[in-house]
Formats: structure tokens, sequence, C-alpha cells
């Protein structure tokens, strides 16, 4: 996951060597009732085996929790943030144009939430984000910017 994001895999039961042996998905855990996911704001990734040691003998495979994320698996649905149409010095709109630099801080702490580069406008010149990392309701800095900063801007949206 990304930085200001506390990724918590709990693997309940009394024998967590039977719980994840061989190759596994997040899927089929999920389904198997295995694997629980919990986002919590920090910066921390912990894995927690109930039961056991937290012995890699215990763990074989491998669990992809960010591909389960992003497919939708683990519950986490993406909330989405989109920008007011991009206009440049002189007003003219600027549909299907790439802004170089983004980067989204939330508005409470600035706490860098997203940071991308050469994104790509719509053609009403909307730029749309899209991340599990946003929660609906809360207050966003959208920062832009193109490569060498002489087009800027920072305008705050409201993920939904």
């Amino acid at each position: 996951m990304s930085t200001g994001i506390t990724t918590w895999l709990q693997i309940e039961g009394t024998d967590p060597a039977a719980a994840i042996s061989g190759a596994i998905t997040a899927d089929n855990a999920i389904a198997a009732g295995a694997l629980a996911l919990q986002v919590v704001v920090g910066v921390t990734t912990w894995l927690q085996i109930e039961g056991g040691h937290p012995d890699a003998a215990f763990i074989t495979g491998s669990v992809a929790a960010d591909g389960a994320v992003a497919a939708g698996a683990l519950g986490l649905a993406p909330v989405i943030l989109a920008t007011l149409p991009f206009r440049n010095w002189a007003g003219t709109l600027l549909a299907n144009t790439i802004i170089e630099k983004v980067a989204v801080l939330r508005q409470s702490d600035l706490v860098v939430i997203l940071s991308a580069a050469n994104l790509t406008t719509d053609a009403l010149g909307v730029l749309t984000l899209s991340s599990v990392l946003f929660f609906p309701g809360q207050v966003y800095l959208v920062v832009t910017s193109n490569a060498n900063s002489t087009a800027f801007g920072c305008q705050p949206y409201t993920a939904v």
C-alpha cells in the first residue's frame, strides 16, 4: 500500500500453517474466511498470525493484498476525486491535456495521499482521480504543475 496507510494482514485460527500454505490469492483466502484486511492511517505494515508463531515457516506461497484491493476483492471500493475543468491563464479549456505533476494532500493535516505524473484530463478538461486511499466526504488539496512549475495550481475538492 502507499505511504500514509497501515495494512494489517490478520490470519485467524489455531493453525496458521494450515490457513496459508502453497500459493494463495487474497480472493480465496477471504472466501475461506482465513484473511481479513483492515486499513488504518499510519505508515507501518504488520503481519499478524494468531494461534501460532510469526515465523517464516508458517507462511508459504504469497498473498498479494495490493492486487486484491485494486481488484475490489477486499471490499475497498475506489473513491473518486474529480477536478473542475482545467484552463490556462487565458481561460482556454485544457481538454485531453497531460498534467505533468499531481499531488493530493489531505487538507486536515497536509499528508500526501497520492503523487502521480503525466495524468490526462478528459474531453471536458476534468482530471479524475480514483483511489481506495480517498475517503468519501474528506477534503483534499489537489496540487498540479507542469515540469518546470511555470504553470501550477492548488484547489480543494471533496471526495465522493
